[in-house]
């Protein structure tokens, strides 16, 4: 059974004050050439930073994109604007 006080995070095991050290994820895929780096942060109740870049798989260094990147309330749509 779901519990809406629990947290949706595991808090680092060795962290002294789990409720103010944010937790971090990123991961990254490859769809059709390109590469997704998806990534967020969060205290365990809320999203706090999440982000998602692209960028052209080559053998040549290629210019990563940013489709979105929010910090809590605030949201930067880059690439979805400019192409």
């Amino acid at each position: 059974m779901y519990n809406k006080t629990k947290s949706f995070t595991v808090p680092f095991l060795f962290a002294d004050d789990e409720n103010k050290i944010p937790t971090e994820y990123e991961v990254c895929i490859s769809i059709n050439g390109n590469e997704y780096r998806y990534g967020f942060k969060c205290d365990g109740k809320k999203i706090l930073h999440e982000y998602l870049y692209k960028r052209k798989l080559s053998k040549y260094n290629t210019v990563e994109k940013m489709i979105f990147e929010r910090e809590r309330f605030i949201t930067a749509v880059y690439y979805l604007l400019t192409n």
